[in-house]
């Protein structure tokens, strides 16, 4: 078509065109830019756990820590449509899979904005070139190392521009944009993957598509949709479990959707859901988990509370093959880790801890391994949610009966089990909650300076202070925005 083209119209006409396409598309961005964001300085900071001090002695001493990646995005909007981001301030790259590189950043870059800010403008170089992008180098996300990895690289894109999001969503807010704004990404995690001799006796790798199907961050005017997306694929489908148990040796005996997995507040995040898989016809199989266990790896928008962070858990040496001799119950859920049906309805060896970055985990025949999906962000204070919208979250399973107390909201259940709130005892229950918000509340400048010895001296655990210190050498406007927050002195150092 291009050749064609060329030949009817001649080459300094081809690019006579593409030029006036490139500059239309620059100013359509700059156009859209003035029209939905307020100029000024956005921040947004996000932090990833890489939990490897685990795995000493299946790594070499300096690469088995516990490390913290730290996102400090800050996004300029100028008053003629500039659009300017930077991450000065990153930490230095790891000997894990998760840096990145510059080409990396523009890709989630424009993944992230071609869902948000330009869903209905055409994308190219002009585009590009209406936005600067700082991507420091020495950091994750330019390594001066050309040896160290960035095979799982989107990893940490994704919490990363949920960064964006936020500073997007406070922009189209101010403007009057309400039903553009949500609460960023979800993170696509638990990423399952195993790899051994599968069902059918041959070796083999596999994860697969479900891992697509998280849910979706609330908006200012609705709730997050449960299971159905995410940041790198916004049409997700989660597939049939009989599909996927066709390619992979291990049998699904439970999914749901997994209570308390979206982030709360007066607009719920969307749930995630859980997978109980079993390895089976198969005695060896190397499973993973891939996702966030120590930290929250963004916050709520406007009041709203983050989506739960993840842990691993696998029940090993069980007693699963006698169950099914005998007919006996078996987890087919496990809704509640305070209650877990996985150690309730079967025998063996709990494996649960929060390092969900880990070297392959040995399964064999009738281990169980468990995958919680995770849910979206929540919108605003969670004491302004609709009572009915709480009991309606408690019956749908949303959520479970212990967390409507988070809402302010007094519910009790019929003859049926169906909830139902209390709306006189809901209204004093939230009384009380304002007045204790109160009473424990402090201004920030107090806040600050009951932290600010802590600071000072870095009393951080190793990870975050580690973090701290690669930020601070690494850029020194990074370390001088630092001391002037916290009014440290001009010479202080990490």
């Amino acid at each position: 078509t291009v050749l064609n083209l060329i030949k009817e119209i001649g080459i300094d006409g081809y690019k006579a065109f593409i030029r006036e396409v490139i500059e239309d598309t620059r100013r359509n961005f700059v156009a859209r830019i003035k029209e939905t964001l307020v100029p000024g300085v956005y921040r947004a900071p996000s932090f990833m756990d890489v939990p490897h001090a685990g795995d000493m002695g299946r790594m070499p001493d300096y690469a088995a820590i516990d490390s913290l990646m730290n996102c400090p995005l800050k996004l300029t909007v100028g008053g003629n449509g500039s659009f300017d981001l930077d991450l000065e301030g990153a930490n230095k790259w790891g000997y894990h899979s998760f840096n990145c590189t510059p080409s990396g950043l523009q890709g989630g870059l424009w993944v992230a904005l071609c869902q948000t800010l330009v869903p209905h403008e055409k994308v190219n170089d002009g585009a590009y070139l209406a936005t600067s992008f700082n991507t420091p180098y020495g950091t994750w996300a330019d390594p001066d190392n050309l040896s160290v990895s960035n095979t799982i690289a989107w990893a940490f894109l994704q919490p990363c521009f949920t960064g964006l999001l936020h500073s997007l969503s406070r922009g189209f807010a101010s403007r009057g944009f309400l039903e553009e704004v949500i609460a960023a990404y979800p993170f696509t995690g638990n990423i399952t993957q195993g790899g051994g001799v599968n069902q059918y006796g041959h070796d083999g790798a596999w994860t697969n598509f479900e891992i697509s199907s998280c849910g979706i961050s609330a908006r200012w005017t609705a709730d997050g949709e449960t299971a159905c997306a995410a940041m790198w694929n916004p049409e997700g489908d989660m597939g049939d479990v009989e599909a996927w148990e066709l390619m992979e040796p291990a049998l699904y005996i439970g999914r749901n959707v997994r209570p308390n997995t979206g982030g709360l507040g007066k607009r719920r995040g969307g749930s995630g859901y859980e997978s109980i898989r079993m390895i089976y016809h198969t005695s060896d199989q190397l499973m993973y988990n891939g996702g966030n266990g120590h930290v929250f790896m963004t916050c709520g928008l406007f009041g709203g509370y983050p989506c739960s962070s993840g842990y691993r858990h696998s029940l090993k040496n069980t007693d699963m093959a006698a169950r099914f001799a005998s007919g006996e119950n078996y987890p087919t859920r496990d809704q509640d880790p305070a209650a877990s049906e996985i150690v309730e309805n079967a025998k063996g060896e709990n494996d649960r801890d929060r390092r969900c970055w880990h070297f392959p985990d040995p399964h064999k025949e009738y281990d169980i391994y468990l995958s919680i999906l995770n849910g979206g962000h929540g919108v605003g204070d969670l004491l302004e949610r609709e009572p009915q919208s709480v009991a309606d979250d408690l019956n749908g399973g949303f959520i479970l009966p212990r967390f409507a107390d988070a809402h302010g909201v007094v519910a009790g259940q019929d003859d049926g089990g169906k909830w139902s709130p209390d709306l006189a005892a809901t209204q004093r229950r939230r009384d009380q909650i304002r007045e204790a918000r109160l009473a424990r509340s402090q201004s920030v400048e107090d806040w600050k300076a009951g932290q600010r010895g802590r600071v000072d001296a870095l009393d951080f655990i190793d990870p975050v202070r580690r973090m701290h210190q690669e930020s601070c050498e690494l850029s020194d406007a990074w370390a001088q925005d630092f001391k002037k927050f916290w009014d440290l002195p001009y010479n202080w150092t990490p």
